[in-house]
């Protein structure tokens, strides 16, 4: 049991570094009130999309431990599924979301729009400071 929980958060690993390896990922750790980690909201641009997309995912921390690995490859395969995936101007609006990820999203979205800023001609391009 434990060798088969090790070989999926390994595959998990896999696949999360495919996306994390030319940072075009942004991720929000979501924690409950006690600083825990329970779930994660990311935001990636892949070669599929001209936008980026963006995904979740939430712990039933009553059942199981959250596994940040994990965590990522469940938010990161909700990004890129047709159904799933959402910009982040239609996410929480088009898309349901946990209450507890709900709360975070305002938040997020500004920085995933300062982080994901592209500019048209690079000449014209502002400073962007917060």
């Amino acid at each position: 049991m434990v060798n088969a929980r090790n070989s999926y958060v390994n595959k998990c690993k896999d696949f999360v570094s495919h996306f994390t390896a030319n940072n075009s990922t942004l991720i929000h750790y979501v924690r409950n009130k006690k600083g825990q980690k329970i779930g994660v909201i990311v935001a990636a641009r892949t070669e599929l999309y001209d936008y980026p997309v963006v995904g979740w995912s939430l712990c039933n921390i009553k059942k199981e431990r959250f596994n940040k690995y994990i965590g990522l490859q469940k938010a990161l395969s909700r990004a890129v599924d047709k159904n799933d995936g959402a910009t982040l101007e239609d996410f929480g609006v088009k898309h349901t979301l946990p209450q507890a990820t709900l709360k975070h999203f305002g938040d997020f979205r500004v920085r995933a729009e300062r982080y994901f800023y592209k500019v048209e001609d690079p000449s014209k391009a502002e400073k962007i400071t917060k």
